[in-house]
């Protein structure tokens, strides 16, 4: 009985070991410029990018996102900085007004993500680094 419970356990331990390096470099690797390349949804057009700053400490996780309108009726472009936290691949970018945008990491390289905006599932984000 002692066997199974010790290979459960170690299981576990495993398993908490991977999931935890894993964010770990998903973190990291946030930091730089991301263009979105691909938008799939009926919410979000245009030109975006999003750039993370590199997350020294937990509480001051800075970026900001690039947004570019192009219309009929005016063209219009801004930045917006705000704060990040990432949770379980669960992204979460809280905006100088303290409203929070969260985004579902679905896919991830090095220099390719792929997000989906909540509370849309089905409003995807394609992304590609550039710096």
């Amino acid at each position: 009985m002692k066997y199974y419970f010790g290979i459960i356990l170690m299981s576990v331990v495993i398993l908490f070991t991977i999931s935890c390096s894993k964010e770990n470099k998903l973190e990291k690797n946030l930091t730089g410029t991301w263009d979105v390349i691909n938008i799939d949804s009926v919410y979000l057009d245009n030109q975006w990018q999003f750039t993370f700053e590199e997350c020294k400490k937990k509480e001051s996780c800075n970026g900001s996102y690039f947004y570019e309108l192009h219309s009929a009726y005016s063209d219009t472009s801004f930045t917006r900085t705000f704060t990040w936290e990432l949770n379980n691949n669960m992204l979460t970018t809280t905006l100088s007004d303290n409203s929070d945008v969260h985004y579902t990491i679905l896919e991830w390289e090095d220099d390719y993500m792929k997000w989906n905006l909540l509370p849309y599932p089905d409003d995807i984000l394609e992304l590609v680094r550039i710096k």
